[in-house]
């Protein structure tokens, strides 16, 4: 699909004139096509970064594939919405709620599905990245671990496959978080040439922008500036081509993270202008409300100054 080649945009508005179709045929009754379209665009608002539209379709999709299977609780169209909210909460930085979804979601599958399943595996690297975000490193690990052992059940041992992928990025950062450098390199290494063998070197894809500037953090911390900043670009890079124009969370914190890197390498006009660049998308993402990526930006950019005056 155009989402998983990184053509979100498009994606995106295949989906919206999908939606108007069926609704054109089905009118206001509540169909498996209608949530499936509504499912759809809450995941493709999700990667946009559009939290509250990606909400409001994700609830609404739930409600009507819960109407729809009253005598089927365990319905996959229940269950995929159920993730998507799962992970719009993960990005809102609301690890419990985000916890208690997945748990739900695992019980589901586990129920469903008999054997090694690709979409527990999905919920299990979802859970571990929770576990990571509450600094509980070693449950995370083994939520990856069993993760990666299902994928390779399902996929092949060393086929490459996006599923995989994503789960060694997790290793990765979680293994940088334990300050385990040479795990954490290993892993985030074997994630970025993985996307980049499925999705090729010249693709402007939001996976190899994503390995990419983890990287470029890992290379940043090991002291490696012109490595790091060379990451950092190539995700910009990636990530501009896969969302456009448009205001998106990953765009500015690549952003902030190459005008922290200017910085290191004594050029604070360029550090100050990135990380301008950054906050004007941050104004516009957050609508000027007070908020701490907001505040990080806004400090960042002082010690530019402060260092250019110098």
């Amino acid at each position: 699909t155009l989402l998983h080649a990184g053509r979100v945009e498009e994606g995106l508005k295949m989906m919206e004139k999908a939606l108007q179709m069926r609704q054109a045929v089905f009118g206001d009754k509540e169909t498996p096509e209608i949530v499936s379209s509504i499912s759809n665009l809450g995941y493709a608002h999700w990667k946009l970064g559009n939290l509250d539209k990606a909400t409001q379709y994700t609830e609404k999709a739930i409600a009507m594939a819960t109407s729809l299977n009253k005598a089927n609780k365990l319905h996959p169209s229940i269950i995929v919405p159920l993730r998507t909210l799962g992970v719009v909460y993960t990005d809102r930085k609301e690890w419990t709620m985000a916890q208690e979804l997945f748990e739900k979601v695992l019980e589901m599958e586990q129920t469903l599905y008999r054997g090694s399943h690709p979409s527990v595996a999905l919920t299990l690297s979802n859970l571990g990245c929770i576990h990571g975000e509450m600094l509980d490193h070693r449950a995370a690990l083994d939520y990856f671990h069993r993760a990666e052992k299902i994928s390779e059940d399902v996929y092949g041992e060393g086929t490459p496959h996006p599923q995989v992928a994503t789960i060694w990025n997790n290793m990765g950062l979680t293994y940088k978080d334990m300050g385990d450098i040479p795990k954490a390199l290993e892993y985030l290494t074997r994630s970025l040439q993985m996307r980049v063998a499925i999705f090729g070197e010249d693709t402007p894809h939001p996976d190899i922008g994503s390995s990419a500037g983890n990287l470029g953090i890992l290379m940043a911390k090991l002291g490696n500036i012109d490595m790091a900043a060379t990451c950092f670009e190539k995700a910009l890079k990636k990530f501009r081509g896969s969302y456009g124009e448009k205001n998106h969370p990953s765009i500015a914190g690549t952003l902030d993270n190459l005008g922290i890197i200017f910085v290191e390498k004594g050029d604070y006009h360029a550090s100050i202008k990135y990380h301008r660049e950054a906050l004007e998308m941050k104004k516009h993402l957050y609508g000027g409300k007070a908020n701490a990526s907001i505040a990080l930006t806004l400090n960042n950019m002082a010690n530019a100054y402060k260092a250019l005056e110098e």
